[in-house]
């Protein structure tokens, strides 16, 4: 159905005046209450719903023998977090709701929480059994293997006999990373950066000024635009850098304080606090949340007005980069619909004291720090042409003469292979008691197969979380390049999601003693810059490190002191 059409509808509705209970959203809406129909509620967000009235299509199709319908609901931003919880708890028998595609509510509040069990054990019926194709047949593969690592853990909930199971359904890859417009890129003669050390080198020219522009007072073109508040893109951003820095299965373990053999870390868990990566990762923040350097009102824009500024001409108090993820294209494209070949995405740079931590002054290679980001880069090229390692290996050598040893190659891979998604944050839920359980299973079936996968990217310009295909159906080399990031054979997928221990303990953010730590950065306002476009006066990066330093030992120092009261009260 065009949207035209659904405009059509949903004003013929509001002229029939009619009124039915259900979720949040178009009150004008009505039921469906025949038992072939399922009643579907879905969150209108950055990737648009024209997928679901594509998948509806195809799904009637497939299912006419038996009478099947899904009768969608207006979409509306509304559908999400505790008004689809409050919801949920008022009971199917009020709302008659039979599935609902929403966000920011995750498995474990709904299935065990506070209100108990309130929507579907789903993991028989739909992740232990085969996707369903658009003639209706199953595929050769459960869609639980078809998931990426690391994507169910805000689906899975304890069941009344305490065994893991599947409540959620995940329905969005999204892919957190930076935008960059690289028209302005090019035009002050830089290229899209590997390692951090190069972002910050870029940051540095524009705002400084280089190849014929003036520094960023006169021209009026700033490195970067965040957004502040509540906002977490940049959170995307320190979460990728840490855990470039500190390894895969340690971050998992930070944000689940539980060991090897899956116990709590009651007496070590504060340790946790120590990993050198904490620092690392702040030592970049700060210097990429530098205010001083951002384009004028980043501390109190919204996002659409942040994403202006990306979009904006030069010298308009714009920028060239922003942290933010694959969503953006579709929240731009209609408002900048003549400029979206000039941004393209790109997963966050890694942390340049990887690269001086394997092939620095200190290690068997022995490079300069310089050279040893230089070498960084060039293997973050290799992987991003997604070479095998023996093919890294052998290329390094060749052109640059350098043997590398396998586990360092290896080691760079999976660190560019990180990547933040937002998806899950964005679950669908049958709630209890559905009398169409079995069809909304069926749908959420046919949403997973691989027929469905190419209509889901083409409609939303993301990509399907049950594909391992690069999106090259676009007009647009952004959404390509941000669908190459999680189809990487090195791809790792990362979440801040807080499980095991930590989630028992509360300690739902990174840090504790500072919740929003870009908020905390960018109110310290340390900086190597004067607000003239020139470096203050001998002022190095150094300022960066130490204001770092100081955040990192506030943090320590602060779960120190409350560890022990907060093992004792679990």
């Amino acid at each position: 159905m065009s949207k035209f059409k659904r405009l059509l509808v949903c004003a013929s509705a509001a002229v029939m005046l009619f009124s039915a209970a259900g979720f949040a959203g178009c009150k004008r809406d009505k039921i469906a209450v025949d038992p072939s129909t399922i009643n579907v509620r879905v969150f209108q967000g950055g990737y648009g719903v024209d997928w679901i009235y594509e998948l509806k299509n195809k799904f009637e199709t497939a299912f006419a023998d038996e009478g099947y319908k899904v009768n969608i609901l207006t979409p509306s931003s509304d559908e999400r977090g505790d008004i689809v919880y409050n919801d949920l708890i008022a009971g199917y028998e009020e709302k008659k709701i039979d599935l609902v595609f929403t966000t920011d509510l995750y498995a474990e509040k709904v299935a065990g929480g506070d209100e108990g069990y309130l929507v579907e054990d789903i993991t028989d019926t739909v992740y232990n059994k085969p996707a369903i194709d658009f003639d209706g047949e199953e595929e050769s593969v459960n869609i639980v293997n078809k998931m990426k690592p690391g994507a169910d853990s805000s689906m899975i909930a304890l069941n009344e006999q305490g065994k893991e199971r599947y409540y959620g359904f995940n329905w969005v890859s999204s892919i957190g990373g930076m935008v960059v417009n690289t028209k302005k890129l090019s035009a002050y003669g830089l290229e899209l950066p590997k390692t951090t050390d190069e972002m910050l080198d870029a940051f540095e020219a524009i705002y400084l000024g280089t190849n014929g522009y003036g520094n960023s007072t006169e021209s009026r073109t700033y490195p970067i635009t965040y957004v502040q508040g509540s906002n977490g893109y940049a959170l995307c951003m320190l979460n990728t850098h840490f855990a470039q820095y500190t390894g895969y299965d340690d971050f998992l373990t930070f944000w689940s304080m539980l060991d090897e053999n899956g116990q709590p870390m009651t007496e070590t868990g504060k340790t946790l606090y120590e990993d050198q990566g904490l620092f690392e990762m702040l030592n970049v923040a700060f210097a990429v949340l530098d205010p001083i350097i951002a384009a004028p009102g980043s501390q109190t824009q919204t996002v659409g007005q942040a994403q202006g500024k990306i979009m904006a001409d030069m010298g308009k108090d714009d920028a060239v980069f922003m942290c933010v993820g694959d969503w953006m294209l579709n929240e731009v494209r209609y408002i900048y619909s003549n400029k979206l070949n000039d941004i393209e995405f790109i997963n966050f740079p890694v942390v340049s004291a990887l690269g001086t931590e394997l092939f620095g002054p200190s290690s068997g290679y022995k490079l300069s720090e310089e050279a040893a980001d230089e070498l960084l880069s060039y293997l973050v090229g290799l992987v991003d042409e997604n070479l095998d390692i023996e093919d890294i290996i052998s290329r390094t050598q060749t052109d640059k003469g350098i043997t590398l040893n396998e586990a360092d190659a290896m080691r760079v891979a999976e660190a560019r292979g990180i990547y933040f998604s937002r998806g899950v944050e964005h679950l669908a839920f049958i709630p209890k008691g559905s009398s169409k359980k079995d069809i909304s299973e069926l749908f959420l079936r046919m949403f997973a197969s691989d027929d469905f996968a190419p209509i889901y990217a083409q409609t939303t310009n993301g990509t399907s979380p049950y594909t391992d295909a690069v999106n090259t159906n676009t007009d647009y080399k952004f959404v390509e390049e941000a669908s190459r990031v999680a189809v990487n054979q090195y791809a790792k997928l990362i979440t801040s999601y807080p499980r095991g221990l930590r989630r028992e303990l509360g300690l739902m953010t990174m840090f504790i003693s500072t919740r929003h730590i870009p908020m905390e950065i960018a109110s310290r306002r340390i900086s190597m810059f004067n607000s003239q476009g020139q470096i203050d006066g001998d002022k190095t990066r150094a300022v960066y490190a130490e204001a770092a330093n100081t955040l990192w030992g506030e943090e320590k120092a602060d779960i120190n002191k409350n560890w022990a009261n907060w093992i004792a009260n679990l």
